[in-house]
């Protein structure tokens, strides 16, 4: 039995595999953002130190009002989660079939 929600089919395919389910899809959608978000944010975050190493110029300090200000200090712990996300990219087996499934 196939039907499909929204292009996404639900089921069982000729082999016997399991086709990916909504839920599922959704979930590796998230991931897949807070993936790129994370990657995003650890590259602002490597150009900010690039910046205090090369020129001694603390680019976020310098937009947010100094080291000791709060949103410098939101920032800078927003990097460092960022940075503690990307760690599991390391330990991550990824696969195109895990990520997209069977939608065509």
């Amino acid at each position: 039995m196939i039907f499909s929600i929204k292009f996404l089919k639900i089921g069982h395919n000729n082999s016997g595999r399991t086709i990916i389910s909504y839920m599922t899809y959704m979930k590796g959608w998230i991931f897949i953002m807070l993936d790129r978000l994370s990657l995003i944010l650890t590259i602002i975050g490597a150009l900010n130190w690039g910046s205090i190493g090369l020129f001694r110029f603390d680019l976020v300090a310098w937009i947010f009002g100094g080291q000791d200000a709060i949103l410098s200090r939101i920032v800078y712990t927003v990097v460092a989660l960022a940075g503690v996300w990307c760690i599991s990219l390391l330990f991550r087996e990824r696969d195109v079939e895990d990520t997209v499934g069977e939608i065509r």
